[in-house]
C-alpha cells in the first residue's frame, strides 16, 4: 500500500473520531473504544489500510491541552461557519495538531486536509478551510520563532 495512502486514511479517521468526540462530548478514550467497536461490527477494511503508527500518534494529540479558542480567536475572525460546523471545526482541529506536534512540512499538512475536505465539504467551505489552516500554520511558525528566541 501507498505510504501517502495510508497517512491520508490515517487522517480521514482522527478527523472521524475528533467529530465524534465531539458531537456525543466525550473524552477521546470512550471515542476510540466506539471508533473501533464501528470498525470491527462494520468490517471496515478501509481501516485496515491505514498507517496505525501514523493514527496513534495523531489521536495522543488528542489528549494535549492545546487552547484552540486562543488560537481560533487569533486566526479566525467571527466565522460563524466554522462554529456551526462540527466538521469543519474537527477537520482543523485535527490538521491544527498535525502542525503543532508533527514534523510534517506545514504546506504539505494545508494540502493534505484540504484535499480530505473535498470530500466532505462544499467549495466555499473547502475555501474557508485553505485559509484558515494557511492563518493557523503562519501563527504557529510565528510561535515556534518566538520560542527558539527566547530558548
Amino acid at each position: 500500500m501507498d505510504f501517502k495512502i495510508a497517512k491520508n486514511i490515517s487522517r480521514i479517521a482522527a478527523i472521524q473520531l475528533m467529530y465524534e468526540k465531539s458531537i456525543r462530548n466525550i473524552n477521546t478514550t470512550s471515542a476510540l473504544g466506539s471508533f473501533n467497536d464501528y470498525i470491527h461490527n462494520n468490517n471496515e477494511f478501509i481501516y485496515n489500510k491505514m498507517h496505525s503508527r501514523f493514527f496513534k500518534k495523531l489521536v495522543s494529540h488528542f489528549q494535549e491541552d492545546v487552547d484552540f479558542n486562543d488560537i481560533y480567536g487569533k486566526c479566525i475572525l467571527n466565522s460563524k461557519m466554522i462554529e456551526d460546523s462540527e466538521l469543519l471545526n474537527s477537520i482543523i482541529k485535527v490538521a491544527t495538531l498535525e502542525m503543532m506536534y508533527e514534523k510534517t512540512y506545514l504546506p504539505i499538512v494545508i494540502n493534505e486536509y484540504v484535499e480530505i475536505s473535498k470530500n466532505f465539504t462544499s467549495d466555499n467551505e473547502i475555501k474557508l478551510i485553505n485559509a484558515i489552516l494557511d492563518k493557523i500554520s503562519k501563527y504557529i511558525e510565528k510561535q515556534c520563532q518566538k520560542q527558539r528566541i527566547v530558548t
